[in-house]
């Protein structure tokens, strides 16, 4: 008898368990899942993820919410899934160039080798330009310029330790020309301060100044990647103008979670989100806010962050930023 009593009570604490410890019989995801987004809401990237939260339901089974932790070039953001359970219910939005500069030119109190990479699904279409009544036609002359007036040119730019600097900086470096660098608090100033005859070209993202070159008011130079843009189909990549290791700053944006996350909810969490990336919805509005819809899988997205950060590191120094080997 005290047997089958013995038996009935480690059947009932096992449902017991069952009942109040969350994810115990359940498969992932059973709640939501939140996304950290460690910039201010209405940044590229913030936009880009919440289009990925509010089409990902369909395909993830699960709501998917975005929280912005703003603050020290991403940092703050990333600490906290950092500090999170790998349970594969806070993520990380963050662009691959993250790992590659922004590592590099600030100290930080945590591992970035502690974040994995899930999968990426845009790039910002980073860009060179100048106004369309300026006296530059085209890259090469601008060196000429700035070759013949050294430190006259003056360059806008998102600030110091972005791709947009750190990559037009490398330009001129390897040029072997002066030009004179204003950093601005992201990328809404700079068409303005380009239109209002502060600065004579800038550097950013395709998005905030996409109204002025539909209206012919802006001239893109160049393409600040490995090849050209179909919104700016005569602008030249880096590769054509002579630097193929910058191209290697490629800015992936993607979703990363801890190293420790189970494998199963990574390849969950890879599907769905890539069933999102690939659809005829998601590239249509991504396009339409200036970015570039481009599907990669982890495992290309950690070589890009390898072989960028090799290009990074030494570039970072000769241009006094670099903060850790």
């Amino acid at each position: 008898m005290w047997k089958k009593k013995l038996v009935l009570v480690l059947v009932a604490l096992s449902i017991t368990i069952m009942l109040v410890k969350p994810g115990i019989g359940e498969e992932y995801p059973a709640k939501p899942i939140e996304v950290i987004e460690p910039f201010a809401a209405g940044a590229s990237t913030d936009i880009t993820c919440r289009i990925i939260a509010e089409l990902a339901p369909k395909y993830l089974g699960q709501t998917l919410f975005v929280t912005n932790k703003p603050g020290a070039s991403g940092s703050i953001g990333t600490a906290e899934v950092i500090n999170a359970p790998p349970d594969g219910y806070k993520l990380l939005s963050a662009m691959s160039t993250y790992f590659i500069t922004t590592v590099r030119v600030q100290k930080i109190p945590f591992d970035p080798g502690d974040l994995i990479p899930i999968l990426s699904f845009a790039e910002p279409r980073d860009i060179l330009c100048v106004l369309s009544d300026s006296p530059w036609k085209s890259y090469e002359e601008v060196l000429k310029y700035a070759r013949e007036n050294p430190g006259k040119f003056r360059w806008g730019h998102v600030g110091r330790g972005a791709k947009p600097h750190v990559v037009v900086a490398g330009m001129f470096i390897k040029a072997g020309v002066k030009a004179t660098d204003m950093p601005y608090a992201g990328s809404a100033p700079l068409g303005p301060a380009l239109l209002g005859g502060h600065v004579d070209a800038i550097s950013g993202p395709f998005g905030p100044v996409n109204d002025y070159i539909k209206m012919g008011k802006v001239r893109v130079l160049a393409a600040l990647t490995d090849h050209r843009y179909k919104t700016a189909p005569d602008a030249p990549s880096l590769v054509e103008l002579g630097y193929p290791e910058l191209g290697m700053f490629a800015a992936k944006h993607g979703f990363y979670a801890r190293k420790d996350t189970p494998k199963e909810i990574l390849r969950k969490l890879l599907e769905a989100i890539g069933n999102v990336a690939k659809s005829e919805e998601f590239i249509k509005r991504v396009e339409a806010i200036g970015a570039e819809p481009r599907f990669d899988e982890p495992e290309t997205i950690s070589e890009i962050i390898r072989k960028g950060g090799e290009v990074a590191t030494p570039l970072l120094k000769e241009l006094g930023l670099l903060a850790v080997k």
